[in-house]
């Protein structure tokens, strides 16, 4: 189609060529029309051609299509039917009489117009007022439908909201707009946020908004600017948030400018004449005294905004209580929100099994309300907790299972919080393509572009390309700088991490004190760990450089790790934290002159559940461990294995960490062979490469790893690169020649 759009027009359009394919349903004729016209209209020859075979039926059929045309081109029968004011026999002539003419088409139960573009036609034919009333009625068939189901779905209020704005009855078009945005909140789509700006700009061109809509405009405001954050529409949830606070300064309930206050605290951007701890304060005084929404909300944010200030335990207070009065408010929505919270807060303070609980009751909670969003959206968190205490396979399949149903009831941003927790055990285990590919899946479906640099960072990193790495990190400062919420401590970790390989080793130092001073106050052993193990990873890299820490910063370090290692205990000792703990207590150790062997082994013991790239790190210290100690026949094993994993796995880093320590000690490592233009392919793409040396096309690819069709593109490309192809004929033709048995 892209090619047929540059031959017709001398520009190659993708944008066009997507609409025309589109609107033309692959039609050749209608391409060449469509092209030939330009706009949005149908093009008058092919309006006149299309007109002609409705002209040619009955007055009454006719009259039932004009109707039709205004509600798409699948036609709803019992909505059609009370639209046109026919009775059954009538309506079943009609349509009988539309198949055979061929203007309408039935298959798989649907009813439909025999082309868009007849519909389109047939929609353009009706004068202005025909078209209001047209609208009009299908509004009133859809509403009475809805009214009489009390009907939440969100299609059906959409088309209803739609309807009553195109025939211009704007009291009722304010009522479905804001019905069906209230309704898809509660499922967690997206469309909310049309429908709620919909409202908003109805809302002063309509008598007593409030009364007709049963909402205070603070209320509307609060609603719009919460639910544009939690999809990425940044400036409209600021713009929302702020205009929200205006109407409470000018007087409104009590229990509304609660809410309006949560909404604004729960936000990690704060106004500069009101700071998030006051507004939350008020949020609190306001509700103080009710079992109320209001009141369950404004727990909630208080909690959210301690956990993000490393609060942990207090933040456990605060969601604990809020989980309480939502059950005595039965309000499930603010249940499950608390109850995530809640569910974090616990896993963090340690006390993992009661975490996982909490969140898996509150899986149950959304699931029996309905709160689809809000249920895979625990479910996301549940997975990241799985993996993290070492039931990676749950958790994978948790995450997949989560991203799929998001993906398949239009919930991208839900999506790709599931997805996430699957990047981060795919590369854990070293599969760093299928991460890879994940990521770039995600990106386009909402994924917060933090979050996306975050974890690119991370594979970057993991590849051992720690220059673009850095230059990733450098970008996620404008957000760091901004938002206190963002400031986690294992994306700071991975900040020293990588500060230390490049040997910058006093900028890692400086980033690994920041962190210990972030967590100065808290009580979270799992927090405490992360941030110990950074630090002495930190301390190790400024001793080997000759450059001096903070002042003060061993200690500290020293600090942090009892603190953690004060509140060891069963619950917690098999998770992923508790790894960094011993990593970090090996690391300890060495600085102290010893050799640690046996606190090495704990270290890689404890890593190893979490996979082979993860457990690199520990196993390279045990290494050099081994050696110090003249343990040299179980420290070659070892070197060689770290080298050979490394190389498998495509972590280039390790790989030369372990050729260098096995230089060093005079540990031959396999000569290498000579160089094939297989050598420079990642796994991935070899097979790839074995599949497209068969013939087969990229769709074809695709549809047998499962990956997208560009992602197959692109791995087509780099392997054409590497392997100096001139085209994927050449590098088929070479690889069946060189990798055929």
């Amino acid at each position: 189609m892209t090619t047929l759009v540059r031959t017709r027009t001398g520009d190659e359009d993708p944008e066009l060529a997507g609409s025309v394919l589109t609107r033309s349903e692959g039609n050749p004729l209608f391409v060449e029309e469509l092209l030939a016209a330009g706009g949005d209209g149908v093009p008058e020859h092919l309006n006149d051609l299309l007109l002609a075979r409705i002209d040619a039926l009955s007055p009454p059929t006719r009259g039932l299509l004009r109707v039709a045309s205004v509600d798409g081109s699948r036609i709803d029968p019992d909505v059609l039917r009370d639209a046109a004011h026919l009775d059954v026999a009538e309506f079943e002539t009609c349509l009988r009489e539309g198949l055979y003419a061929n203007v309408l088409t039935s298959s798989n139960g649907h009813l439909d117009f025999r082309h868009g573009l007849l519909r389109e036609a047939v929609y353009a034919d009706l004068l202005p007022g025909e078209r209001t009333r047209a609208h009009a009625e299908v509004a009133t068939a859809i509403q009475a439908s809805v009214d009489a189901e009390h009907a939440t779905d969100t299609a059906a209020l959409g088309r209803l909201a739609f309807h009553w704005h195109a025939a211009q009855d704007l009291p009722k078009a304010f009522a479905a707009s804001l019905r069906a945005g209230l309704a898809a909140q509660v499922y967690g789509a997206p469309e909310a946020i049309a429908h709620l700006e919909l409202a908003i700009d109805l809302w002063n061109r309509v008598q007593q908004p409030a009364e007709l809509g049963g909402i205070d405009k603070a209320e509307l405001l609060r609603t719009l600017g919460e639910i544009a954050w939690g999809h990425g529409e940044w400036e409209l949830a600021l713009r929302s948030l702020r205009a929200a606070l205006s109407e409470v300064d000018a007087g409104a309930d009590r229990l509304v400018a609660s809410r309006v206050y949560s909404s604004y605290g729960a936000i990690p951007v704060e106004f500069d004449d009101l700071s998030h701890q006051e507004a939350l304060r008020r949020a609190v005084d306001y509700a103080e005294g009710s079992s109320s929404e209001a009141l369950a909300k404004a727990l909630w944010s208080t909690g959210w905004w301690y956990w993000h200030r490393f609060a942990v335990d207090k933040a456990a207070d605060y969601f604990g209580r809020a989980v309480d009065v939502a059950i005595a408010a039965g309000s499930p929505s603010d249940q499950v929100e608390a109850g995530i919270g809640l569910g974090d807060s616990l896993m963090m303070l340690g006390r993992c099994a009661e975490g996982i609980a909490q969140l898996r009751r509150t899986m149950a909670v959304a699931e029996g309300a309905a709160l689809l969003g809000p249920a895979l959206g625990a479910q996301a968190e549940l997975a990241h907790f799985l993996i993290a205490t070492g039931e990676v396979e749950t958790g994978m399949r948790m995450a997949e299972t989560g991203r799929g149903r998001a993906v398949a009831a239009g919930l991208p941003v839900v999506a790709t919080f599931n997805g996430t927790a699957m990047v981060v055990a795919l590369r854990w285990n070293g599969q760093f393509d299928r991460a890879d590919e994940l990521l770039e899946e995600l990106r386009p479906m909402g994924m917060f572009e933090f979050e996306w640099l975050s974890e690119r960072a991370a594979q970057l990193m993991a590849r051992g390309e720690l220059d673009a790495a850095v230059q990733i990190e450098r970008r996620m400062q404008w957000w760091l700088n901004e938002s206190d919420s963002l400031w986690d401590p294992v994306t700071i970790a991975r900040e020293v991490d990588l500060f230390s390989s490049l040997g910058q080793a006093e900028e890692a130092a400086n980033t690994a004190d920041r962190l210990l001073s972030l967590l100065a106050h808290s009580r979270s052993p799992l927090q405490l760990s992360v941030a110990a193990r950074a630090a002495f990873s930190a301390l190790a890299a400024a001793r080997t450089a000759g450059v001096p820490p903070p002042e003060g910063m061993p200690q500290r370090a020293s600090d942090t790790l009892q603190r953690a290692l004060d509140s060891w205990s069963n619950q917690w000792s098999h998770t992923v934290h508790a790894a960094a703990a011993l990593h970090a207590v090996a690391i300890a150790r060495n600085l102290a002159g010893e050799t640690a062997v046996p606190e090495w082994r704990a270290a890689e013991a404890a890593a190893a559940p979490f996979g082979a790239y993860h457990v690199l790190g520990p196993q390279l210290g045990l290494a050099r461990a081994l050696l110090n100690a003249h343990q040299r026949d179980e420290a070659r094993v070892l070197v060689l294995d770290i080298w050979n994993s490394a190389r498998t796995l495509g972590a280039r880093w390790f790989q030369d960490q372990a050729a260098h320590l096995a230089r060093s000690n005079r540990i031959p490592i396999p000569e290498k062979q000579p160089p094939s233009r297989l050598a420079a392919l990642t796994p991935r793409e070899l097979e790839v490469l074995e599949v497209l040396a068969t013939g087969a096309t990229n769709r074809a690819i695709a549809q047998r790893f499962f990956i997208s069709e560009k992602t197959v593109s692109v791995h087509v490309t780099n392997l054409l690169a590497k392997m100096g192809a001139a085209n994927r004929g050449e590098a088929a033709a070479w690889a069946r020649k060189h990798t055929t048995p």
